[in-house]
């Protein structure tokens, strides 16, 4: 009880409400003005891209600058940036800024790019977290910048970014058990079924670089995520803890991956 009474004293402080800006924020939730319609996607759409915007540019002069910060909270304020959500958000920029016909956002992307090939691990695995010191490389980080490198190297021509994708492929390699399966180098220490998402990274830059131990690789993670799905087409195995539920976002990383890895393989199974 007196536990419970002390952290409600303390979340004030925590939040610090009496902020301009957070009470603008609280005082648009109560009054409902913060409510906004739907309006045509192309309008919706920049006003990501430009939270996007927004949350890289809090990183000027930061070491970190370049990437896109993690997320803002009331008790935080603007987050490190997340090098793992950074990458896959280079494609982001790229295509959005196609539709949107802003060739800023393929500025920003290089940014992005730069960034993260600054903080490439010797081994050739990527941080992890906020790539602090000390964070462990992660399987499913590692993947989702490997996306970063192709966009990379197919946008700008730039080969020191398949040479970064290939690298951490191979740190893959290493991290990966006979059936397929990552067991080291996870979150949690648990292995994940949405860990494809990081083997279709693999299958593209093994196909694109030519090389063929990353594709047979990443052809026996995709082959041990089939084994984890039930009749009823359910995943196992594809939460952040084990014997945990996994979050749609899970299911959705776990699908994705073997889609789109059938897709380049032309393999209908």
């Amino acid at each position: 009880m007196a536990n419970n009474f002390t952290r409600l004293i303390e979340l004030p402080f925590r939040y610090k409400p009496w902020r301009p800006a957070h009470i603008a924020i609280v005082f648009d939730d109560f009054t409902g003005l913060s409510k906004q319609p739907v309006q045509d996607d192309v309008i919706h759409l920049k006003a990501t891209i430009d939270w996007l915007c927004r949350a890289q540019d809090q990183r000027l002069g930061q070491k970190d600058q370049g990437g896109i910060s993690a997320g803002w909270s009331f008790e935080d304020g603007w987050l490190p940036c997340y090098p793992e959500t950074s990458g896959y958000i280079i494609e982001t920029f790229l295509a959005a800024g196609k539709i949107l016909n802003n060739p800023e956002l393929k500025i920003r992307a290089e940014q992005i790019i730069d960034w993260e090939l600054s903080i490439q691990n010797i081994d050739g695995s990527f941080p992890g977290h906020f790539g602090e010191t000390g964070s462990k490389p992660v399987i499913f980080n590692t993947g989702q910048i490997m996306h970063g490198m192709i966009a990379g190297y197919l946008n700008f021509q730039r080969n020191e970014c398949l040479e970064a994708a290939v690298n951490a492929g191979k740190w893959m390699l290493l991290q990966q058990d006979d059936d397929g399966c990552w067991r080291r180098s996870v979150h949690n220490d648990t292995p994940h079924t949405y860990n494809t998402r990081s083997a279709w990274a693999l299958l593209r830059t093994g196909l694109i670089a030519n090389e063929t131990d990353l594709v047979d690789a990443a052809i026996k993670n995709i082959r041990w995520a089939l084994t984890q799905q039930t009749t009823s087409g359910w995943f196992k195995t594809n939460a952040f803890k084990e014997n945990g539920l996994p979050f749609t976002h899970n299911i959705a990383y776990a699908i994705r991956g073997i889609l789109e890895s059938g897709l380049l393989l032309d393999n209908e199974e």
